[in-house]
């Protein structure tokens, strides 16, 4: 940094300011500023040492009359190249700045740099003012600072929308929020004016993070109270007392829901491979009345298509039946079960019913199969026996089957809340159906002996 300049002139200083800020963009706009810095300081010099000269001429015209030269030489002491490199530039820097070049290499500045301060510090030795050795490591680390804080503060903005888009804040305020993560009305500023506006985005983020963090010490303080009451609690806490607690309202919003099978392992299997069998001799017996069917008529029957419709929904139930876990992810379990859901206010499923088309395609296969028994009857098909055998098989099976299911999803009755306080302990609550009270996980699986 050229400090002595400010001991030299105000107004010189703040043209070498002009051309530190020119630096640190790596802009071609160096060459403007240069150039206002070397006239400046050389108009300085020669009214400093009383020079009479032309106001209206350029800083190149002043520096090739020979009574400057004279000044600049002689009495200054400044080196022949400097002065030349001088006059030089102040040739070249009209044809650079008017360029296609958008950048400017370091090289460059370097040298340029190098001869301001050279005439400079010659001047303010002569002045009696104090001038510390040039420093080119300060210059190749100021060099493009302000795309590296650029990069570096668009980092910084980056590491906060994650903290935006978890918030509980309201939609409108929350799209404010994500307009700070966008760039488009950054690209016509400056690199310089961009960090000063980026700057004051991270700020902004900052004041709401801890703002956040505030009011999630104090969920957390809140919700540690309630699991404490529940914990002392054997009987729990009501659903509609539970979910008025703000902190008890956001956990259980982003908690995971799953829905608990009342049984052991063993049994949940077992009654698997019950429900598999089943299904097993409901396919026997729709085949074998298909074929009976089909061959007594002569083709295939609207009957026997709307028994296959059937047998379409019931090898889904099959294959919901064989995913089932015995604690089931509401997520999953809600894609594959033949029962609907409900989402009360604090985001707690409950069960609302079953699926219509599972009850009313098998009250139709029913109907089938008596109408084709009818018809077995009443034309005296020579298949008659086996029709009405396989027929009635075939109703049996397929309302036995669809009743075992139904239990086997019934048993999927209490909810339980798994999930994280805001700072990161683990939490698990169960929804006791029965009682419809928020329970201690523990205190909930002795109370009914799970395992």
């Amino acid at each position: 940094m050229l400090k002595h300049l400010e001991s030299i002139s105000s107004s010189v200083y703040e043209r070498y300011l002009t051309l530190e800020k020119n630096i640190k963009s790596k802009s071609n706009s160096f060459y403007d500023a240069y150039l206002d810095l070397q006239e400046s300081l050389v108009r300085h010099i020669i009214s400093d040492v009383g020079l009479e000269i032309n106001a209206r001429l350029s800083c190149g015209e002043l520096l090739r009359l020979e009574q400057v030269q004279s000044l600049f030489l002689d009495a200054l002491g400044v080196d022949s190249h400097s002065y030349e490199k001088m006059k030089d530039y102040s040739r070249k820097v009209n044809s650079h700045k008017h360029s296609k070049e958008k950048n400017i290499e370091l090289d460059t500045i370097l040298s340029y740099v190098a001869i301001i301060y050279d005439v400079s510090a010659c001047f303010a030795k002569y002045r009696l003012i104090p001038v510390s050795p040039l420093d080119f490591s300060y210059f190749r680390e100021i060099y493009n600072l302000y795309e590296r804080e650029n990069c570096q503060l668009k980092r910084q903005l980056g590491e906060y929308r994650e903290l935006i888009e978890q918030s509980d804040l309201e939609r409108e305020e929350k799209e404010r929020y994500r307009l700070l993560f966008t760039y488009s009305e950054l690209d016509n500023k400056s690199l310089e004016e961009q960090n000063g506006e980026l700057r004051a985005r991270i700020e902004e983020l900052k004041s709401f993070k801890e703002r956040t963090l505030e009011k999630i010490d104090s969920i957390d303080e809140r919700l540690k109270r309630v699991e404490k009451d529940i914990s002392d609690n054997a009987s729990g806490i009501n659903q509609d007392e539970f979910v008025k607690n703000e902190a008890v309202q956001r956990f259980v919003k982003h908690s995971e829901k799953f829905f608990k099978w009342l049984g052991n392992g063993e049994e949940h299997l077992r009654k698997k491979c019950v429900i598999a069998g089943m299904f097993f001799g409901f396919f026997i017996s729709m085949l074998l009345a298909n074929i009976t069917v089909t061959i007594s008529l002569g083709y295939y029957g609207t009957y026997s298509f709307v028994q296959n419709i059937w047998g379409i929904l019931a090898i889904c139930m099959l294959v919901y039946t064989v995913r089932a876990r015995e604690l089931y992810s509401f997520n999953t379990y809600s894609r594959n079960t033949i029962e609907l859901f409900t989402l009360d206010k604090s985001f707690i499923p409950h069960k609302t019913g079953k699926k219509k088309k599972y009850v009313v395609l098998l009250a139709l296969c029913v109907l089938s199969s008596l109408a084709d028994i009818y018809l077995a009857i009443s034309e005296g098909w020579s298949l008659a026996v086996i029709v009405i055998i396989c027929e009635l098989a075939l109703s049996a099976f397929s309302v036995v089957y669809y009743i075992m299911a139904l239990r086997f999803f019934d048993d999927y009755w209490a909810v339980y809340i798994i999930g994280n306080t805001v700072n990161g302990e683990a939490l698990s609550l169960v929804l006791d159906p029965l009682t419809n009270r928020i329970v201690d996980r523990k205190l909930f699986e002795e109370k009914y002996k799970i395992n």
